[in-house]
């Protein structure tokens, strides 16, 4: 994935200076304004490009820290729980797992709020 962020990076770049170019060349009586517009429409296509190899790339991430588990380390001691009756483990395990959604939840918001604020910038 790096290498077609940089790639298309690269190919931004390009088209940034080409249509600099094509508006320079339109302002000097050179060219059509048609050859310009058609610069800027590339360059846009290719900055969408760019931003959705972003998202992608930082969303592989945010899928790879999930699979890892977020990050999420029992708190509770494993004595204690054992030292309460079956029913009571049962609700405790769930009060637990209801926890640990919500942290991965907002660890995952988190992260896409950095995503959309990458995004934003280009």
């Amino acid at each position: 994935m790096r290498e077609s962020r940089l790639k298309q990076e690269a190919l931004v770049a390009t088209l940034e200076d080409r249509t600099r170019l094509a508006y320079v060349r339109y302002r000097g009586g050179v060219d059509t304004q048609l050859n310009a517009l058609d610069s800027d429409r590339d360059l846009f296509q290719a900055q969408l490009n760019l931003a959705e190899i972003r998202l992608n790339e930082l969303l592989s991430v945010v899928q790879l820290y999930k699979a890892l588990g977020g990050g999420c380390n029992d708190p509770r001691p494993r004595k204690r729980l054992e030292s309460l009756p079956p029913s009571a483990q049962g609700l405790v395990k769930l009060d637990y797992a209801q926890q640990l959604i919500e942290t991965n939840l907002c660890e995952i918001e988190l992260c896409l709020e950095q995503v959309s604020i990458g995004i934003e910038r280009v």
